[in-house]
C-alpha cells in the first residue's frame, strides 16, 4: 500500500506483510509473506509492526516483536477505512478515468420526464450527477466488496456459480499456499507445463509443512518433501464457499 495522507489513523490497524523476499533477507526482522501484524507506530517513509511471538521474528532491543518496515511492503487485512480514505487511494485512478477531483460524474437516465435529444432528434435520456459522497460510497463499496471476495477465494464476478461444500480445488502455479493447508496430488503436469517426479501415487493426500520463496516458483513442501514448479500439480481442500 502508498502511505496515506494520514498515517497516524492507521495506528491499531492490521496489516499483511506481501513482500516475498523480505523474510530470505533477514529473517530476524521480516516474517514470512501472508504474516499479519498490527502497526505500532509510523514516521516519514516507515511504519514499525508488531507481528507478535509466532511469527518467527526476533524480539528488539526492547524486547518486544517489533520492526519497521516499508509501507510498500504491507497491505491491510480489514475494512476500518473510511469512504473517504479509500476515496483518496483511489483518486488518481479515478481523475484518469475523468471523474474530476470534486467527485461528480455525469450520468444518463433514459427516463420519460425531462427528455433529452441528440442533434439528430433522437430521445437520448436525461442528464444527472452523482454527488461526491455518493461516488466515494460506490468505490468504497465496490473495493471492500471485491477485497473481501479475493480473500476468501472467491469469484471475482458476483453471481458467478460457486461451488457449494468443502471440496478439492486446484492450486494455481504461483498461489501461496498456507502451512497446515491439506493438499492432493492430482496429476504429473499441470496446465504451466511443470511435473513432479516422485514414488507417490496419483490421489496421495498430505499437509503443507513449509512456505519457501525460492524465486517467481514459489518452491513449497508437502510432508516434508520439496516441491519446485509444481503446484499446479496439486489440489488443496477448502470449506463451504458460502
Amino acid at each position: 500500500m502508498e502511505k496515506p495522507k494520514n498515517p497516524e489513523q492507521y495506528i491499531g490497524r492490521k496489516v499483511r506483510m506481501i513482500d516475498k523476499n523480505l523474510h530470505k533477507i533477514n529473517p530476524d526482522w521480516y516474517p514470512k509473506v501472508n504474516t499479519v501484524g498490527t502497526i505500532i507506530h509510523t514516521d516519514n517513509s516507515t511504519v514499525l509492526v508488531n507481528w507478535g511471538k509466532e511469527s518467527g521474528v526476533e524480539k528488539n532491543c526492547e524486547g518486544k516483536y517489533e520492526w519497521h518496515v516499508a509501507w510498500n511492503k504491507i497491505t491491510p487485512v480489514n475494512f476500518d477505512m473510511t469512504d473517504e480514505e479509500i476515496w483518496e487511494m483511489f483518486k488518481p485512478k479515478m481523475e484518469k478515468l475523468g471523474i474530476n477531483y470534486d467527485g461528480e460524474v455525469i450520468v444518463w437516465k433514459p427516463e420519460v420526464d425531462e427528455p433529452v435529444r441528440d442533434e439528430n432528434e433522437h430521445f437520448v435520456g436525461k442528464i444527472g450527477l452523482f454527488t461526491e459522497e455518493t461516488v466515494q460510497k460506490l468505490v468504497a463499496v465496490a473495493y471492500k466488496s471485491g477485497y473481501g471476495r479475493g480473500q476468501k477465494g472467491r469469484p471475482f464476478v458476483i453471481g458467478k456459480k460457486k461451488q457449494q461444500g468443502p471440496h478439492w480445488e486446484w492450486i494455481k502455479p504461483n498461489e501461496i499456499v498456507p502451512d497446515g493447508t491439506k493438499v492432493r496430488y492430482a496429476r504429473k503436469v499441470g496446465p504451466s507445463g511443470n511435473s513432479i517426479w516422485t514414488d507417490w501415487k496419483i490421489g496421495y493426500e498430505g499437509k503443507v509443512t513449509s512456505e519457501e520463496d525460492w524465486g517467481p516458483e514459489n518452491a513449497f513442501w508437502v510432508d516434508h518433501s520439496c516441491f519446485d514448479s509444481s503446484r499446479d500439480c496439486f489440489q488443496k481442500w477448502v470449506g463451504d464457499d458460502e
